[in-house]
């Protein structure tokens, strides 16, 4: 467990405001075009939260690794032309296709280092506590079951208003899982209780902070 930022960079919430407000311009376009949708109609996707958390990881990789290239899911995809089809509402099937490809996306960063690749999520919730070992994290296990991934990164953002990311005050950095480990963790089915008398929404992977996740500094040797 590692505490890697204490506030959030200039214009970072800026930015991810923006980020969210396209996300949901892609969301209508595809709706208007009666493309299919999974995940993101049936659980509330915050990419606000989710913005930020990639961009601290992505970072914290960056000026701690010089051995490892960090790439984002974005940086695949020509979004100029992306914000044209979706501004001047495109119908042309390729145009369509273009939006959903990037929409629907299979990773958030992809890390490359001594000849590997790694595709991996970046998980993390807001708490009002600093993490402990003894806490698990649920990991939706309809996410798990897609191909496509090698594994995910796990971080807390430790906010003093855990509906406001804006408050944060610590982001702690627990670690990374392989999604072969994730998959060989034990299931909270869905309507079951959790540990803290909640009913599960969904199928989850459980997986515990203290023995599930890897230092970064092993992962990156």
């Amino acid at each position: 467990m590692l505490n890697i930022l204490k506030k959030i960079p200039d214009n970072l919430y800026e930015k991810a405001i923006k980020f969210d407000e396209f996300r949901k311009n892609c969301k209508n376009y595809l709706n208007n075009h009666k493309m299919n949708f999974d995940k993101f109609t049936i659980v509330d996707h915050d990419s606000i939260i989710g913005f930020v958390s990639e961009s601290i990881v992505s970072d914290y990789i960056k000026n701690t690794y010089s051995n490892v290239e960090v790439f984002s899911w974005d940086d695949q995809f020509d979004m100029e032309r992306i914000s044209n089809i979706i501004n001047n509402n495109s119908s042309v099937v390729e145009d369509i296709e273009l939006v959903r490809d990037y929409f629907y996306d299979q990773w958030d960063l992809k890390l490359v280092f001594n000849g590997e690749i790694l595709l991996i999520d970046v998980k993390s919730a807001m708490t009002s506590k600093n993490p402990t070992k003894w806490w698990n994290f649920l990991y939706p296990k309809v996410q798990v079951d897609k191909k496509g991934k090698n594994g995910a990164i796990l971080g807390y953002c430790v906010c003093d208003n855990i509906k406001d990311i804006r408050t944060l005050n610590n982001f702690i950095l627990i670690g990374y899982i392989s999604m072969k480990n994730v998959s060989n963790c034990r299931i909270q089915y869905k309507g079951t209780l959790t540990r803290f008398g909640t009913v599960s929404q969904i199928d989850n992977y459980i997986t515990e902070v203290n023995t599930g996740y890897s230092d970064l500094k092993r992962i990156f040797k």
